[in-house]
């Protein structure tokens, strides 16, 4: 189980979520890398929102991206309950807006048509920019 303490959680409750014991593994043995993300982020000038009324206002990717990519990927996967659940979010019409239907491309990118229709991957198969990786399929030509 992975336990998280409410001052560090969004929702500010502690919750206990369960895990794979390789996953337990492997973050007992990874450095804490959320600051390290954003300076990288910074630093390759990867911009995921520009403000159309002020271009100066950036905001480059951080480790926040991997949330949303794995919110996007499991969508297709789990309940939406599920998804709202393993996502830490209190509100499943949240999930349903921001992951339910959607690629992992952040939402600044994507067109209206993109976000308002539905996903259309095939079931348990995962269909992002980067083509199989979850899947394990060869990209589609």
């Amino acid at each position: 189980m992975l336990q998280i303490p409410g001052e560090l959680e969004k929702g500010n409750a502690d919750r206990r979520l369960p895990i794979a014991p390789e996953f337990a593994l492997f973050l007992l043995e990874t450095p804490e890398v959320a600051k390290i993300v954003s300076k990288i982020g910074k630093a390759a000038g990867v911009k995921v929102y520009v403000n159309p009324k002020d271009p100066e206002k950036v905001k480059y990717a951080s480790a926040h991206e991997f949330r949303r990519a794995f919110g996007v990927r499991w969508a297709a996967r789990l309940m939406p309950a599920q998804l709202m659940e393993l996502m830490r979010r209190e509100s499943i019409e949240t999930t349903l807006r921001f992951y339910v239907g959607t690629d992992a491309a952040p939402s600044e990118a994507r067109s209206a048509q993109e976000i308002t229709e539905p996903n259309r991957s095939r079931p348990g198969v995962i269909r992002t920019h980067d083509q199989g990786i979850m899947s394990g399929d060869e990209p589609e030509e």
